[in-house]
């Protein structure tokens, strides 16, 4: 009878061995999708990047901004000038700016409570975290 339960508990943990397989595989493809809508989107966000900065070297700068007939120059309006909140943004580099997001959704990751039993939370929790922090210094480096 011992040689059956052996054979039953062997049998669970297999099909869950193959369930967490399955589960990784699907995270795997949802990675990937992620990644590569965050590559298109950085090529968007650079794309807009050098239009405004087309846009700023053709013209004086936005009128009506102010609502006192008082034209808001470009410098105003860049990162450094008195206005600069409009367009903050636009001082980051693109890949800076999604490696700064990509350290704030691995910082909000917490290890499912339903795994500790299988794996450390501690540890998994320890790694998660320093994935963050390294996205953090890669966009402090301007990388992604």
């Amino acid at each position: 009878m011992g040689s059956c339960m052996k054979d039953d508990a062997y049998e669970l943990l297999a099909q869950r061995y193959a369930e967490l397989e399955q589960e990784k595989a699907e995270l795997a493809e949802l990675l990937d999708r992620a990644e590569t809508e965050r590559d298109a989107l950085a090529v968007q966000v650079e794309a807009m990047r050098n239009d405004l900065n087309e846009l700023a070297n053709s013209s004086d700068g936005v009128a009506g901004l102010h609502l006192n007939g008082d034209v808001a120059t470009w410098d105003e309006l860049f990162p450094g000038g008195r206005n600069e909140e409009w367009l903050m943004s636009f001082g980051d580099e693109p890949t800076a700016c999604l490696a700064r997001r990509d350290a704030e959704v691995i910082g909000s990751l917490h290890f499912p409570t339903m795994l500790r039993r299988m794996w450390s939370g501690g540890d998994v929790q320890r790694w998660l975290d320093e994935q963050a922090e390294e996205k953090l210094r890669q966009a402090e480096r301007g990388e992604s």
